[in-house]
C-alpha cells in the first residue's frame, strides 16, 4: 500500500510509515522532515523547498522534486537504502553509510556527504558538484553534466561528464582533496 500526503500550504512529516510515502504540497508549501522512517519508497512533490529537522530513512527509493527551490537533506544519520533521485535549485544530500545516486538534476549546486560508498544509476546535472565525507565516490555516467567540480573526500574519486568541467570552487570547498586516494577524471563522456 501507500500513504499519502497533500497539503495546500507548509507540510512537516514525521514518525514511521510501514508502506510507501507520497507527499505533495502546493501553492508556495514547503517539506520538512523530523525524524522519519520509511519502509518503502518516498515520493515527494514540493511547491517549496523541501528540508529536514530530523533524520530521514529510507527502505526504499527517494524521488524528490522541489521545482525552483532547493532540496536540503543534510541531516548526517540519514539512511536512504535505494536510489535517490532529486531535481531542485541546489541539492544537499547526505547518508550515513553508502549513497546510490539516481538522476539529479540542479540549476544550481549539488553537495554529497556519504559516510560510505557512493554510485549512480543516473546522470548529474548541475552548475556545480561537491563532493565529501568518506566515498568512494564512482560517478562514472557518460551523461553527467557539471561545470565545477570541487571535493574534500577520505576515498578515492572516479568522475565521468559528458563535456568540458574544472575544477574549483563548489561551497567552501576549492579543489580536490582525497586522501592520498586515487583520483580519476575524463571529460567528453569517454
Amino acid at each position: 500500500g501507500t500513504s499519502t500526503l497533500n497539503a495546500g500550504g507548509n507540510l512537516a512529516v514525521s514518525g514511521s510509515v510501514a508502506t510507501d510515502l507520497n507527499t505533495t504540497t502546493t501553492g508556495t508549501g514547503t517539506t520538512s522532515f523530523g525524524t522519519t522512517s520509511v519502509t518503502g519508497n518516498l515520493g515527494v512533490t514540493s511547491a517549496g523547498a523541501v528540508g529536514q529537522t530530523g533524520a530521514l530513512a529510507v527502505g526504499g527509493t527517494a524521488s524528490l522534486s522541489a521545482g525552483t527551490n532547493a532540496v536540503t537533506l543534510t541531516n548526517s544519520a540519514n539512511d536512504f537504502t535505494g536510489a535517490v533521485t532529486a531535481a531542485g535549485a541546489n541539492i544537499s544530500l547526505a547518508d550515513s553509510n553508502a549513497l546510490v545516486l539516481g538522476t539529479l538534476s540542479a540549476t544550481g549546486t549539488a553537495t554529497l556527504n556519504a559516510g560510505g560508498a557512493v554510485t549512480q544509476t543516473g546522470a548529474i546535472a548541475a552548475s556545480g558538484l561537491e563532493l565529501l565525507g568518506t566515498g568512494p565516490y564512482t560517478l562514472t555516467n557518460a551523461a553527467n553534466d557539471v561545470s565545477t567540480l570541487a571535493a574534500n573526500t577520505l576515498g578515492a574519486i572516479s568522475y565521468v561528464d559528458a563535456n568540458a568541467f574544472g575544477v574549483g570552487i563548489v561551497g567552501p570547498t576549492t579543489g580536490i582533496t582525497s586522501n592520498n586516494s586515487n583520483v580519476s577524471l575524463q571529460s567528453g563522456g569517454a
